[in-house]
């Protein structure tokens, strides 16, 4: 009898963890699709960015991207529309850590009128902090060409 409750005890814990990491995996996709959503409205003000380390573009390894004000300065008063959509993105939960991997779709348009379009493979680190899923690391590859899906 005791083996049968050890087995139902062990059985309720692998339940519960994976509810717990299901609703995280849902929590990091919302706030990803909200950070997209509010860049296409163009609320500026909302637009939720939180410090984090990217590849250098001037071929350094690691810098941090704490540049929030700039960003948001830049994008409000440039006139540039930028479109990001994502698609066939997964996330996969570690503990306090999670991955998001998946691609965009980017349109921008210029002040002037000029379009274009890219298309992204884009790597999120998240950690959880204060139960905040806050992300950590974005890595962000051009597809060339442009694959549109």
């Amino acid at each position: 009898m005791r083996k049968w409750q050890v087995f139902v005890s062990i059985f309720s814990f692998i339940v519960v963890v994976g509810e717990a990491k299901a609703g995280d995996e849902e929590e990091v996709m919302a706030k990803l699709n909200s950070w997209y959503t509010v860049l296409a409205a163009g609320d500026i003000d909302a637009l939720e960015m939180s410090p984090h380390t990217r590849f250098n573009l001037n071929g350094g390894l690691l810098s941090d991207a704490n540049f929030k004000g700039q960003i948001k300065a830049w994008l409000a008063t440039s006139g540039v529309k930028i479109n990001i959509q994502g698609h066939h993105g997964d996330v996969k939960v570690y503990g306090d850590a999670a991955v998001y991997t998946g691609y965009e779709s980017v349109y921008i348009t210029s002040p002037k009128g000029e379009e274009r379009q890219e298309t992204n493979r884009v790597t999120v680190v998240w950690a959880k902090q204060k139960d905040d899923w806050r992300a950590v690391h974005v890595h962000v590859s051009s597809l060339t060409p442009v694959n549109p899906e």
